[in-house]
């Protein structure tokens, strides 16, 4: 850091450096799935509040993951990501379980023009919104 400009006093006032590499495909689906606060986790949480469970399919979580390195921004890019894809459903969730939406499920599909595949305990069918 000392090459970088930083002058040693300053340096020593950090109390832990890190060094951080490149998050790759598998580490940002590593994240999505597995990690007990990620934004995924979060989001079927909200779903399940109103009793709707929400499932995202392999090819939306590369789909996503592609989007997020392309951003170049790690895990903020999958949490700028997600809440773009789901923000305009979030809002319908209530009016979704008044009419008994059991299941909503996010394709590869859904983050190229917004369509979800939505299931009610006796009709499935493909919702644009």
């Amino acid at each position: 850091m000392v090459s970088y400009g930083l002058i040693p006093e300053f340096i020593g006032r950090f109390t832990s450096i890190s060094v951080l590499d490149t998050l790759n495909s598998d580490d940002l689906i590593e994240i999505l799935v597995n990690s007990q606060d990620s934004i995924l986790q979060k989001k079927k949480n909200l779903f399940n509040v109103y009793g709707i469970e929400l499932i995202i399919d392999r090819a939306a979580l590369n789909a996503i993951t592609s989007k997020a390195l392309a951003l170049n921004t790690g895990d903020r890019a999958l949490t700028r990501i997600i809440n773009d894809c789901l923000r305009d459903i979030e809002f319908q969730l209530p009016e979704l379980a008044e009419v008994g939406i059991s299941q909503i499920t996010v394709t590869e599909q859904t983050l190229l023009n917004s369509k979800f595949f939505i299931q009610t305990p006796c009709l499935t069918k493909t919702q644009s919104l």
